[in-house]
């Protein structure tokens, strides 16, 4: 039997625990990221707020977050900037602090 694997395109994977080993900082690093890129925005969440949307699509949490506290102009036109923020924030953290790899992901 002939296996032939085609070429991907994309692949998605979830980074807590699939790629990188989940430690007190991945959650706080998330935390704060949401903070700042929200603060950018002048809007101040909660840490309920942002334990409400863990697990999600972090475009459909910024999304849904936006929607609470802003007019629905403002979310459409916000919403990529918080996500792009939101990432840099993410990764200068893990760069300047580092993260761990799960067990044979490297």
């Amino acid at each position: 039997m002939e296996f032939r694997m085609n070429k991907l395109d994309l692949v998605v994977v979830d980074m807590a625990g699939t790629t990188v080993q989940v430690t007190d900082q991945v959650p706080a690093a998330f935390q704060q990221a949401f903070h700042q890129a929200f603060h950018q925005v002048d809007v101040t969440l909660s840490d309920e707020e942002i334990r409400f949307v863990r697990g999600r699509s972090k475009r459909e949490a910024i999304a849904y977050l936006l929607n609470r506290h802003l007019s629905l102009v403002d979310c459409q036109r916000l919403a990529t900037a918080v996500y792009s923020d939101f990432q840099r924030i993410l990764m200068e953290r893990f760069e300047g602090q580092g993260i761990e790899p799960v067990d044979g992901d490297e």
